[in-house]
């Protein structure tokens, strides 16, 4: 089995969460590859390095250079690629046009979240040109999976929810975490893990935080980049918490200091499946989020959830976690408790045994 992944770059939590994927089904014995069709951060080119994982760049430098993709066909016709599997709309729809033109047996399609909406164009292309080149839709979540049948109205039988999962590395401890954060050991550290785009609305967690009543000792930590930074600073300063605000900046090392959080916190419009939450869980940190799209169900009874992402609902559900330290240790315990079924090796078995399904029909025919 000769399996590619094909992501448009490198940066946010659908694209940890493949190179992890990747790296586990090689370790189980599947020749599995990646192909990037943007340009890879150098930080990304030298993990998979460092994880022995075979990439090919496709070189495009916009979404104007379509002509790059005749050298991905003609790699997968040289490579003799079984089954190539795209991840999220952009490469979902090169992945199923270039294997079909290329000639590849079976596609895989993965939506890890975006926020359905009906009539968009997005809708019709995953309905008229993806739907009918794939073999399979795998959605992170329950959320996913009924937008795309309800609103896409891609047939039901088509799609798989196969949660998103995380290589679950051993966090460092508080202490250690904190020292690596500049934060002292009296703060009360309330903190999240983003690339730092729009959707993920961190200027309504820094206007929750403002609000917090008792806020004098409350550290807000944002670890990671992009380019919604320099808006959410201002909306530190605008807020009068600039002086509380840690930006830690993209850190390689970032699930492993989720431990010097006393409170894992999200304020996104959407989401399918976070990494962050994961990450949260095995560290034992509590989560506090709105409750939209998949987090309910992948935090279920480890966070405390706000009605929406508004600042006023994310006060009031910090407030209640922030406030209380046995509430804080008992999520903190269930979130160990149910993290395991998020370990980057049980989603992996999953995806090997749908390959394995989809291939040996392919072959029946």
């Amino acid at each position: 089995m000769h399996v590619l992944h094909e992501l448009t770059s490198g940066l946010g939590g659908a694209e940890v969460f493949t190179v992890d994927l990747v790296h586990e089904l090689r370790r189980r014995e599947v020749d599995a590859r990646l192909a990037v069709t943007r340009s890879a951060p150098t930080a990304v080119a030298e993990e998979l390095a460092d994880r022995d994982i075979p990439f090919f760049a496709v070189g495009r430098k916009g979404r104007r250079e379509v002509h790059k993709f005749r050298r991905f066909i003609s790699y997968l016709r040289r490579e003799r690629v079984t089954l190539v599997h795209g991840h999220m709309f952009g490469s979902n729809l090169w992945a199923t046009l270039c294997a079909k033109a290329a000639g590849v047996p079976a596609t895989v399609v993965h939506e890890h979240a975006w926020a359905f909406q009906r009539w968009r164009p997005r809708s019709i292309v995953d309905r008229a040109l993806i739907a009918p080149l794939a073999d399979r839709f795998v959605a992170v979540s329950d959320w996913v999976a009924s937008g795309l049948v309800e609103v896409e109205r891609i047939p039901r039988e088509r799609v798989v929810v196969i949660p998103a999962g995380r290589r679950l590395a051993d966090p460092l401890p508080r202490s250690q975490a904190r020292a690596e954060l500049g934060l002292a050991a009296s703060d009360l550290v309330i903190g999240t893990v983003a690339v730092m785009r729009r959707e993920k609305a961190l200027d309504k967690l820094v206007q929750a935080v403002a609000m917090l009543r008792a806020s004098t000792n409350v550290k807000l930590v944002l670890v990671g980049d992009g380019p919604e930074r320099e808006r959410i600073v201002q909306a530190a300063h605008a807020a009068g918490v600039a002086d509380r605000t840690w930006f830690a900046g993209a850190r390689p090392d970032a699930a492993r200091l989720v431990s010097a959080f006393d409170v894992a916190a999200l304020s996104s419009d959407f989401e399918g499946s976070p990494l962050f939450v994961i990450e949260a869980m095995a560290a034992g940190v509590p989560v506090v989020a709105p409750a939209v799209g998949g987090i309910p169900e992948l935090a279920s009874d480890a966070a405390v959830l706000a009605p929406d992402n508004s600042p006023r609902a994310l006060c009031a559900a910090l407030e209640r976690v922030v406030g209380d330290r046995r509430l804080r240790e008992t999520l903190g315990q269930r979130g160990k408790q149910r993290v395991h079924r998020y370990e980057i090796g049980r989603v992996a078995e999953e995806i090997h045994a749908l390959y394995e399904e989809i291939l040996a029909r392919r072959f029946r025919r």
